[in-house]
């Protein structure tokens, strides 16, 4: 087990500085940024005011950044002497506190394979069968992309991991079991409240499928209304510390889904996980086969959760990949069951071909994104100080102070506050290269788009540097044609076309595309002007 736990650990953390110090990624900042924010105000209270426009989810996570930060922020005090330096250096680059809000993101990941290891072996109640299971969380490319950033997605896992594991140990009595399972679901308000319908239906699927004891009825009867209070009272806690925070809302409510959509909600729902994880995938159909005849409280448990859950996406959200990870403690179960039934010439070279798959995308990772590989080639290649415009999403290069001014006189709402932060260090604390670069993915100027060529030439811009992220389509396509009129000096292929998006744990291009790619991201393209 420890060596499956270091396995998690490696390819976990292989990939948590993907991307920094240019890119972070989408649900990260709201947590990190209001650590930061508590600490610069000194305040554990969330007020409107100062959070609003930082912070849309419940606070509880960052609050569990807090002391973490305060640590890194002690340590950089020393460093640069001054409190008012040390603020204005991490407005200009708060990497190191993503980074560390990763490096804990990934240790949670690596306790959850830990809870669902415990979680299999109390149901199946032997060894092997756990091992497996635990060995396919830690290497489940769904669970290694979003354990290396800091989004909440890696927190719901460990909840509904920890939720399985309070309520498989038989060896506690159902009293103890349910007030733990109904105290990590109320605390789940206070993460992200929108899974807390799923936990509490994951605990009553239980309760029903799964509790043996006859007197289970009895204790429903005597703690439902003392259950509802309390859960009451944690659904108005984090309302309290933060009422704001209501995370994502609904989107599909207004629109009823077909019959044909609510029948394959859940093959809908996992066509992605199949696509990239076919022998994992396969191994939870034969798992579900096993308990079908073997284990029949256990299948109905599974079944019936992995279709509400799929259910309530279809009619209340919409499916994205990510949002398939709470099955996985289920689904590692099942596939750890069925792996542990087959014979070891079968199962360690599939298992060695998980390895191979799972380290594949932690190198990729590991070696970073296009846009990384872009900048570094510009420090490489492109002399200081020289004229280059950028569009993409997280292209950002060190602006010279003239820059810095021509962007504000174009659209001074286009710049960033840690562009603000970084043109206000003096020059010995600022990055040693810096570039005349124009950001053209923020800027909102009409008038200038319109003859964004012409400016360019006009200006004596002299390099362009275009990535397709999914940005304007109409603006990518004229600045590639701005580009044609110059000469193409570099291209860094990424895995975005390959249907490959590591930050959003999307693998839709299947594990073939893995090895197809040279580097995660979107295509980079470099020009230089004649």
């Amino acid at each position: 087990m420890f060596a499956i736990l270091i396995l998690a650990f490696a390819l976990r953390v292989a990939g948590v500085g993907h991307g920094l110090p240019l890119l972070v990624v989408d649900d990260e900042p709201p947590f990190v940024f209001s650590a930061l924010k508590m600490l610069e105000l000194k305040t554990l209270v969330l007020h409107g005011e100062n959070f609003k426009d930082i912070l849309y989810y419940p606070p509880y996570l960052a609050y569990a950044l807090l002391p973490f930060f305060a640590v890194l922020a002690g340590l950089l005090f020393f460093r640069f002497g001054s409190l008012e330096l040390l603020k204005t250096y991490v407005a200009a680059d708060p990497s190191l506190f993503f980074l560390t809000a990763r490096i804990v993101t990934a240790a949670l990941g690596v306790l959850s394979v830990y809870l669902i290891y415990r979680f299999a072996r109390n149901i199946w109640k032997t060894e092997a069968p756990a091992l497996w299971a635990a060995f396919f969380t830690a290497t489940s490319l769904l669970a290694i992309s979003l354990s290396s950033v800091a989004r909440h997605w890696t927190a719901v896992l460990f909840l509904f991991s920890l939720v399985l594991f309070f309520l498989s140990h038989t060896a506690w009595t159902a009293r103890k079991r349910y007030a733990l399972s109904l105290f990590v679901a109320g605390t789940s308000f206070g993460v992200v409240g929108d899974f807390t319908i799923s936990l509490l239906a994951l605990i009553a699927l239980w309760f029903f499928f799964c509790e043996c004891d006859e007197s289970r009825w009895k204790l429903l009867k005597k703690y439902w209304l003392p259950s509802a209070i309390v859960l009451g009272f944690f659904y108005k806690l984090p309302l309290w510390l933060y009422p704001i925070g209501m995370g994502f809302k609904a989107e599909t409510i207004l629109k009823a889904p077909y019959v044909v959509d609510v029948l394959i909600a859940p093959f809908a729902f996992g066509y992605s996980f199949f696509v990239s994880e076919p022998i994992f995938a396969l191994a939870v159909f034969a798992g579900m086969w096993i308990a079908l005849r073997n284990y029949k409280r256990f299948f109905c448990l599974s079944a019936c959760f992995a279709y509400l859950y799929a259910l309530l996406f279809l009619i209340f959200f919409r499916y994205e990949a990510r949002f398939f990870l709470p099955l996985i403690p289920l689904f590692s179960a099942l596939a750890g069951l069925a792996f542990s039934r087959i014979r070891m010439r079968v199962s360690i070279p599939a298992a060695l071909l998980i390895i191979f798959l799972s380290a594949r995308l932690a190198l990729l990772a590991w070696g970073g994104d296009t846009r990384e590989l872009a900048r570094a080639w510009v420090d490489g290649h492109i002399p200081e100080k020289s004229r280059i415009a950028t569009y993409g999403k997280g292209l950002r290069l060190p602006k010279t102070k003239e820059a810095f001014a021509e962007q504000a006189v174009l659209d001074a709402s286009s710049l960033r506050s840690a562009d603000r932060a970084d043109e206000s260090l003096s020059e010995s604390t600022r990055s040693a290269r810096r570039y005349h670069a124009l950001n053209l993915y923020a800027l909102q100027n009409d008038k200038l788009w319109s003859g964004i060529t012409e400016y360019l030439a006009r200006n004596d811009y002299q390099f362009l540097a275009v990535s397709e992220d999914g940005g304007d389509d109409s603006r990518v396509m004229e600045l590639k044609k701005t580009g044609d009129a110059g000469a193409l000096i570099q291209v860094f292929s990424g895995s975005y076309t390959d249907g490959v998006r590591y930050t959003d744990a999307d693998f839709k291009g299947g594990f073939p595309a893995l090895f197809r790619i040279r580097a995660l991201g979107p295509d980079m393209i470099l020009y230089m002007f004649k």
